[in-house]
């Protein structure tokens, strides 16, 4: 008899452990045979206003900048490929609790208007293939996924926190932009604006949670020689949403700097500049920069920069 009772008792405690172990199945990072399979970095792309918008950005009206990415199979896809089709541009992340509430109700939202009503373009935000993997499988929606590695779509998207998500119709205006948990309703009136080219208007003010995605506000120097140096830094990108090109700019007013190179649009922003020791030392040319990009408002990169130098 006691055998049968602890018999039943173990059972009942591996009921309950299989219980209590499926929520960190979203939550804990777990080995994977997958691999990286020619997954690189997304690049953003030269987008030439149209007949609908006369003008690239992400306010309301505006023509959503454009980007290529690669997806979770190794394929590249541009936003300007959903052309003629409404797009649910959404941003999201395994960690993010609103967003595993709000992708299957996006889901939901799909099956019910019909597949072919608009696309759904779902933005991995910081993850890897693997990681973001973890919850595609989960939801096996037809949605086309795309793996931002660097960050660079979420920041040229000015997406601080997770989810976001942009409603853009089929000609590639965007209609409307949201932060947080949109909730069933919301999205419906969101979708509605996407699929009939109408923004929704003004909507009651909710409170809602936003995960803030992780950025370390970097500047990265490596010194090229005594008269040379490279600065790394994402603040120092130029995208829809910001540019720090008035910060770069801003060096020449100091005796004996000028600019080598400026790649203010690549993954990794760089500008190289060339600088008279005997007039400013590199540590003052680094402290002007530092002072520059902090004078100019990053809406992703917050916070003071912190200097880091190459190899150390």
């Amino acid at each position: 008899m006691n055998k049968l009772v602890d018999a039943r008792r173990l059972v009942a405690g591996f009921v309950v452990l299989a219980v209590l172990m499926v929520p960190l199945y979203f939550v804990l990072p777990r080995s994977s045979e997958t691999t990286e399979i020619g997954i690189s970095n997304p690049i953003l792309l030269k987008t030439p206003p149209s007949a609908s918008a006369t003008k690239v950005g992400l306010e309301v009206g505006q023509l959503a900048p454009d980007f290529e990415i690669s997806t979770t199979d190794g394929q590249r896809v541009r936003l300007s490929d959903f052309r003629g089709r409404p797009v649910v541009l959404n941003f999201f992340a395994l960690w993010c609790a609103s967003c595993l509430t709000e992708m299957p109700e996006i889901k939901a939202a799909q099956e019910e208007r019909g597949v072919d009503t608009f696309a759904v373009l779902a933005v991995n935000a910081g993850e890897t293939r693997e990681r973001a993997l973890e919850f595609i499988d989960f939801l096996d929606a037809p949605f086309t996924y795309g793996l931002d590695l660097n960050l660079a779509v979420s920041d040229a998207f000015r997406v601080l926190g997770l989810p976001a998500t942009v409603f853009i119709d089929a000609q590639g205006v965007v209609q409307t932009w949201y932060a947080g948990y949109t909730g069933k309703e919301r999205l419906n009136i969101f979708l509605d604006a996407a699929i009939n080219a109408q923004p929704p208007g003004d909507l009651p003010v909710v409170l809602r949670l936003i995960s803030t995605i992780p950025r370390d506000r970097l500047l990265t120097v490596e010194p090229s020689s005594e008269r040379e140096v490279k600065l790394t830094s994402r603040s120092l990108r130029c995208d829809a949403a910001y540019c720090a090109e008035s910060a770069v700019e801003s060096l020449m007013l100091f005796a004996g700097v000028s600019i080598l190179k400026a790649d203010l649009d690549g993954a990794d922003p760089t500008v190289t500049l060339r600088f008279d020791p005997s007039i400013m030392t590199r540590a003052q040319l680094v402290d002007a920069m530092v002072q520059a990009l902090e004078s100019i408002e990053d809406p992703v990169y917050q916070g003071p920069v912190t200097v880091t130098y190459a190899g150390s």
